[in-house]
């Protein structure tokens, strides 16, 4: 049962909660859930006793005990898996595969069942975003110009580790990163640099802007360069000088910028969570809401 006292955000303080709640506000009317995990909001249908909703966001998928071995064990397979793809040719191609399916099926039986279907969901999207940027676009060409098999559940590990570190990074991440994207995207403009990556500095500053989650998108960047960095320097992939559709945008192998996709991602990802999570309340649960004391 949750339990609240005055003072803290609107007046009341959410001390402790269930993980997930429904919430009906003072006139029984259910309330939608909000974006942020353990944080209330007033309700304002009635405004002089008001009640408070509990808000709310998925866990991350990555949590408990194991959590960093696993986080660890998804660095070394994308890493070294990397370096099997180039050496190794088709059979090597084929046996990082079955071991990034193998990784991804473990983590997936540790999951609950609303993100296990958030991350098959998630899966089939980035699928057809690979599908899309490289086979239709062209943006960049694989060694075997085809979709590696190892490459959408490589796109969901990334995606399940993104959070894991970025629950450890300071405030000030979140203050320091748009200004140094923003600065990079003009200096990649203004230089002809890479026009491209000036194109993904919009597209991560409006993603910071009206996401919720960006620890997430900040660390996202990061991570994404590392292995942008990693991939096209072994030759597993290469970017295009001209990225195609893009009324001649030029970029360099790889943009730097390229995390700001994975933090597009991981907006609609998230939305998918939440939406998976909300179905999967039971509809037995009972029902807290809190009045002002």
């Amino acid at each position: 049962i949750p339990h609240f006292e005055k003072g803290g955000l609107g007046g009341i303080q959410l001390l402790s909660a269930p993980p997930i709640a429904r919430v009906y506000n003072c006139n029984n009317q259910a309330l939608s859930l909000h974006p942020k995990l353990n944080t209330i909001k007033p309700c304002h249908y009635n405004k002089t006793n008001p009640c408070y909703a509990l808000t709310f966001t998925p866990p991350p998928p990555l949590q408990g005990q194991n959590t960093w071995l696993h986080a660890l064990l998804i660095v070394l397979t994308l890493a070294v898996g990397l370096v099997v793809d180039k050496l190794g040719g088709v059979t090597g191609q084929i046996i990082v595969s079955v071991a990034v399916w193998a990784l991804l099926m473990y983590l997936l039986a540790q999951q609950t069942p609303a993100w296990r279907t958030t991350l098959v969901l998630a899966l089939v999207l980035v699928f057809a975003i690979e599908c899309l940027l490289s086979l239709v676009f062209g943006w960049y060409d694989y060694q075997f110009f085809n979709i590696p098999p190892f490459v959408p559940p490589g796109h969901i590990l990334l995606f399940m580790l993104g959070p894991t570190i970025a629950r450890k990074l300071p405030d000030v991440v979140t203050t320091i990163s748009p200004i140094i994207v923003a600065l990079y995207g003009t200096f990649a403009a203004l230089s002809g640099w890479s026009t491209f990556d000036s194109a993904l500095a919009i597209i991560f500053l409006i993603a910071y802007r009206y996401g919720s989650s960006r620890k997430t998108y900040c660390i996202m960047i990061v991570l994404a360069l590392a292995l942008e960095l990693w991939g096209t320097w072994l030759g597993n992939w290469t970017w295009r000088p001209v990225t195609p559709f893009t009324f001649g945008l030029t970029t360099q192998n790889p943009p730097l910028l390229a995390g700001a996709l994975y933090a597009c991602f991981d907006m609609c990802v998230m939305v998918i969570a939440r939406a998976v999570h909300r179905r999967h309340i039971n509809a037995s649960q009972p029902i807290y809401s809190a009045q002002s004391a």
